[in-house]
C-alpha cells in the first residue's frame, strides 16, 4: 500500500531529548521506507531547559543527581536497556558515558538554517548522531559550523543572519506554548498533537 502524506506536519524537538532523536529518525525512516520526500513535514525547535548554564556538562552525573541509581553503572546498564534498545532498533548507538550536557541553543540556530536551505533532514541526523552517539559538543558554534560545512551550507550566510534565526527558535518556542505542548518529541498536524516517538502504523494514521 502506497503511503501518501500531508505536508503540514511538524515535530518539535529538542536536540537535548533522547527521545527526540528517536522520534525524528522514526519519522524519517517511514518516509524513506514508503519512498516519500524528507522535506513533507518540519522540524520545529523547542528547549526543555533553556537556561542551562553549561556548568555540568556531563550528562551521566546529571542524571545521576536525585536519582534512586546506587552507582553510574547501574543507571548505564538501566539507559542501556531502555532507551539505547530501543535505539539500537533504529540502528543509532547512544554512548551515555560520553554524552555533553549542555545549552541546545546554538544546535537549534543551525537547525533553522538548515530548514531554510532544505537541510534539515542530514542536518537533524548529523547533529543528533554528533551528540548521542559521538560524545560532540553541540554548544560549540565551530562544530555547528563544520556540520553546516559537511552539508554545502554558507557559514558566512548563516553568522549573518544569525538574529534571523535566534527570532526563529523563540518563535517556535512561543508555538509550542500555543499549542500546549510541554514535551517533546511531539508531532503535530491539523491541531491534532501525537507525544512520543510515534511507530509506523501510527504514522500511517496520523
Amino acid at each position: 500500500m502506497e503511503v501518501f502524506l500531508m505536508s503540514d506536519l511538524e515535530i518539535h524537538i529538542d536536540f537535548a531529548c533522547p527521545f527526540s532523536y528517536l522520534g525524528g529518525e522514526k519519522y524519517l525512516q517511514f518516509l524513506e521506507k514508503n519512498n516519500q520526500p524528507l522535506d513533507k513535514f518540519r522540524f520545529r525547535s523547542f528547549q526543555l531547559q533553556p537556561n542551562d548554564n553549561n556548568q555540568n556538562p556531563s550528562y551521566l552525573d546529571n542524571r545521576m543527581k536525585g536519582s534512586n541509581f546506587n552507582s553510574k553503572e547501574e543507571y548505564i546498564s538501566f539507559f542501556n536497556n531502555g532507551i539505547g534498545k530501543a535505539a539500537n532498533e533504529l540502528g543509532l548507538h547512544y554512548d551515555v558515558e560520553h554524552i555533553v550536557s549542555k545549552n541546545s541553543i546554538n544546535a537549534h540556530l543551525g537547525l533553522q538554517f538548515a530548514i531554510e536551505q532544505g537541510k534539515q533532514a542530514e542536518y537533524f541526523r548529523e547533529v543528533m548522531a554528533g551528540h548521542w552517539e559521538q560524545g560532540k559538543d553541540y554548544f560549540d558554534i565551530t562544530y555547528i559550523e563544520g556540520v553546516l560545512r559537511s552539508l554545502n551550507l554558507d557559514v558566512e550566510s548563516f553568522h549573518q543572519h544569525l538574529e534571523q534565526y535566534k527570532q526563529g527558535v523563540a518563535d517556535d518556542i512561543m508555538l509550542a506554548n500555543q499549542r500546549g505542548i510541554h514535551s517533546v518529541p511531539t508531532f503535530y498536524k491539523d491541531r491534532v498533537l501525537l507525544n512520543g516517538t510515534g511507530s509506523d502504523d501510527i504514522f500511517e494514521t496520523f
